[in-house]
């Protein structure tokens, strides 16, 4: 063989190498892209049943109070805690660009709504007026309103999973 189909023998099998690499890289992207994908939609699903679960029993607790205010009974005790929210997978399917995929952006404002709404810290309000309302220090129907708004938001919050985790599972 002469140096000439030496040369050009060795430029085929350089080309024909790298090319099978690039190759193998896409497929081997798309691979772990379609795998984090997946993971994410399922850490998702997830943490929107868990987020059901707990807002349920946050719904029954705040529905409790409101019944025995309407007993005027004093001697109740409102403890919620929006920092049990699962929020970190939420965040997750947004920092990897998905939530395009699966959402319209007016979904995604009223699901940051809901964020806010129960976000950590949030309940202090609400807690801080059992409290008063145990002590005397206000009327009735200033607890009632309390209580039916932190109602009307775990209302919401829970009707946003159920869309989410209902929108997420059929794609």
């Amino acid at each position: 063989m002469s140096f000439i189909q030496q040369l050009i023998a060795s430029a085929i099998g350089a080309f024909l190498g790298f090319s099978f690499s690039l190759i193998l890289f896409w497929f081997q992207k798309k691979y772990e892209d379609k795998k984090l994908k997946n993971s994410l939609k399922k850490n998702l699903q997830f943490e929107m049943e868990y987020n059901i679960n707990v807002l349920k029993k946050y719904l029954e607790k705040v529905e409790d109070c409101i019944s025995q205010v309407n007993a005027d009974s004093k001697s109740i005790y409102l403890n919620l805690d929006y920092s049990f929210i699962g929020r970190y997978h939420s965040k997750e399917f947004y920092n990897h660009g998905l939530i395009s995929d699966y959402f319209h952006h007016e979904n995604v404002r009223r699901w940051n709504i809901f964020l806010l709404e129960l976000g950590e810290g949030n309940h202090n309000y609400i807690n801080k007026e059992v409290e008063k309302w145990r002590k005397g220090k206000i009327e009735k129907e200033d607890i009632y309103l309390a209580l039916n708004q932190e109602k009307k938001h775990i209302k919401y919050g829970l009707e946003m999973c159920e869309f989410i985790l209902t929108t997420v599972s059929s794609k």
